[in-house]
């Protein structure tokens, strides 16, 4: 009796931990699964920002900080507060320039965002000309910008939709081996 006891409490333990690995497996596959699919949001909030500050210095000749601030409070995300915070930054820091305004707030921005290592860097590129120039070459600059982030967009979404898939089936199948290999 008493051993039969033993055993059923082995093996709802090891069904328990079973479930519980299996659960966290599922968890860290779509967990990788989210943050890809943030990367392309952002991507494409990034380009919704810039068409707007395209319209506001085209339209109304407003200056870059308050284009920053208004183009980035539409949009209620991370790229958006990083707009609004570019935009603050630059009203505030006088004595700093825009370029050094700009890389400050693209490292934290690195930091806040899922963002990857080419949106950065074409955002880094872009700072170090904006601000500079006349009124053409800025809406210029801002078009291009928003061309090489469509670019990207679309070579990137059908690589990011198969990883999406990768990962959840990796986060299963992984956990599952891992039970096979303790149980």
């Amino acid at each position: 009796m008493l051993s039969i006891s033993l055993m059923h409490r082995e093996i709802v333990c090891k069904c328990i931990g079973s479930m519980m690995l299996l659960l966290a497996g599922s968890f860290c596959g779509l967990r990788y699964r989210s943050i890809l699919g943030l990367r392309l949001e952002q991507i494409k909030s990034l380009s919704r920002i810039l068409l707007r500050i395209h319209s506001e210095i085209r339209c109304t000749l407003t200056t870059l900080p308050e284009c920053f601030q208004l183009a980035g409070s539409q949009e209620h995300n991370v790229v958006g507060q990083w707009f609004e915070n570019v935009g603050t930054q630059l009203k505030a820091n006088g004595c700093l320039s825009l370029e050094q305004v700009w890389n400050n707030e693209v490292q934290s921005l690195q930091r806040q965002s899922c963002l990857g290592k080419e949106e950065l860097q074409e955002l880094l590129r872009f700072g170090l000309q904006l601000g500079t120039l006349d009124k053409q070459m800025q809406l210029n600059l801002i078009e291009q910008l928003q061309n090489n982030l469509d670019t990207l967009y679309c070579r990137l979404d059908p690589e990011i939709r198969k990883k999406q898939k990768l990962y959840t089936s990796l986060g299963i199948l992984g956990s599952l081996f891992v039970i096979i290999l303790l149980v």
